[in-house]
């Protein structure tokens, strides 16, 4: 089994020692290399002059709770501290987070989509506005295309009227060289009969 010593630097939570130095059960010199050995970073070691082991039954217990109870009180105070800055700086950064949205709607973007990271575009964090970004130019690009070909669904229903002229044109070009061709050679077979 491993002594006190051994053990001691294993404790690294807070911790309060309360000894009376009259103490003849528990040596008052134990209490001290228990403070010492321990890794935690708080640690106290209260020695009440003259008590001995038991202290809450000491005439002076009222000095021995008071010091428990100012001791506990001090960490309840810093925890409740640090849960209120922690949660003061979670609340600045949902904040920032709900600005940073806004801002974004405001600016918007022409077709209401947003683009991010995610969908495999990087933002250049150092753009200064005068140089569109890729998605900026793609954004441009794409409008004017959709302006030009008249819209959304207008797009495909304009190719295939485009391909039903196409095809109606290369039907007439076809049927104007079948008719080319047989004046030819009716010419030639007239030209071969005098």
């Amino acid at each position: 089994m491993e002594t006190m010593e051994e053990q001691a630097s294993s404790i690294k939570f807070p911790f309060l020692v309360c000894q009376g130095s009259g103490d003849q059960i528990a040596d008052p010199a134990g209490a001290k290399m228990l403070v010492e050995k321990a890794a935690s970073t708080d640690k106290t070691l209260k020695m009440f002059d003259g008590l001995y082991h038991n202290l809450l039954n000491e005439p002076e217990k009222d000095d021995v709770i008071a010091t428990i109870l100012e001791w506990m009180e001090e960490r309840t105070v810093r925890w409740q501290e640090k849960q209120r800055k922690q949660k003061d700086k979670k609340g600045k950064e949902k904040e920032k987070e709900k600005e940073k949205e806004k801002e974004k709607e405001a600016n918007g973007n022409d077709e209401g989509e947003e683009e991010s990271p995610a969908n495999g575009e990087l933002k250049d964090q150092n753009h200064n506005g005068n140089v569109p970004l890729p998605q900026e130019t793609k954004k441009k690009e794409k409008k004017k295309r959709k302006q030009e070909n008249g819209g959304g669904k207008e797009n495909g229903e304009a190719k295939e009227k485009k391909q039903e002229n196409g095809e109606t044109e290369g039907k007439q070009k076809t049927k104007k060289n079948e008719n080319t061709n047989k004046k030819k050679q009716k010419k030639k077979s007239k030209g071969d009969n005098p």
